[in-house]
Order: structure tokens, then sequence, then C-alpha cells
């Protein structure tokens, strides 16, 4: 972790209560499913080589991506963790990222998330604004560090 990542896990480990915690260790690492058309997926937070802790970004060379898709045995891989949105199509297999709702980090503010389509199979990329300022302030009454706040303005 950085030292603000730091910061807000320990802030979290404060905070949160026991029936969070459990919430939390309950849920899977990693999620499979298949939708009406027979499509498969795997729902992972960072990549199949190391579900917490790989960063996949878009700017990647395409070897990459192909390396991480030859862990998955589903057609399409759905994932997070950079924060950054992308869809990368490879041999008809995907990768998928949403951005996040939360601290993008795409230089764009506005929370992201996708919507796909299973019958078409098209994903598209969606972004919504919200009140960033009363984020930020409640980043900053919460005693976090002020860089957490101020990388909201700007979604880096």
């Amino acid at each position: 972790f950085n030292p603000y990542a730091r910061q807000a896990v320990r802030w979290h480990q404060r905070v949160m209560t026991v029936e969070n915690l459990e919430f939390l260790r309950r849920l899977p690492v990693r999620q499979i499913f298949t939708d009406d058309t027979g499509r498969s997926y795997l729902l992972i937070h960072g990549s199949p080589r190391a579900p917490l802790d790989e960063y996949l970004f878009p700017w990647l060379p395409e070897s990459e991506f192909k390396a991480v898709l030859s862990y998955v045995r589903q057609d399409d891989l759905l994932l997070g963790h950079t924060h950054v949105p992308m869809l990368k199509e490879i041999e008809g297999r995907r990768i998928i990222n949403p951005g996040s709702v939360g601290q993008p980090r795409d230089g764009d503010w506005r929370a992201s998330y996708a919507l796909m389509d299973t019958e078409t199979g098209e994903v598209t990329f969606h972004r919504v604004e919200y009140d960033v300022e009363e984020s930020a302030r409640k980043i900053i009454e919460a005693g976090l560090p002020r860089f957490l706040a101020d990388r909201l303005f700007e979604g880096l």
C-alpha cells in the first residue's frame, strides 16, 4: 500500500462494525456465471493471476492481456482494481473494467460504470456527476489524508 491507502485501511478498521467485516469476509474472491445466451464470465477484482494485487491497465500490450486470458476458461473477464474503464477484445473474448463509482483514476472525476447487454453483447460505459465537494468534505472531516479528498476533483 502507498501511505494514503494504508491510512484509509486503518481508518476503516477502526470504524467498521463486526457485521461489516463478516460481510466482507464472506464475499467470494471470484464469481463465475453464464448468461442466457450461454456466454460465460469470470468476475474478479484484480486479475486471475493475482486477484487482489495485479493491476491491468488499458495501455498494457496485447500480449499481456492474452497471457491473463490464458488463466481463464470463461468467455469474458470482468474486473476492476485500476478504477480505469476498459474494454479489450481479443480473439472473441473480452476483458471489461467498468471503471469506478468511487475515485475514478482516468482523469475524469465523474463516477464511471458499464452496462452489458447480454443479448447483443454490447458494452456501454457511462458517467454520472455527483457532489464531489461533499464527498471531499466528508473525507477531510473523517481525518483521512487531504490527498484522498483532493484527488476526487481530478479523477486521479
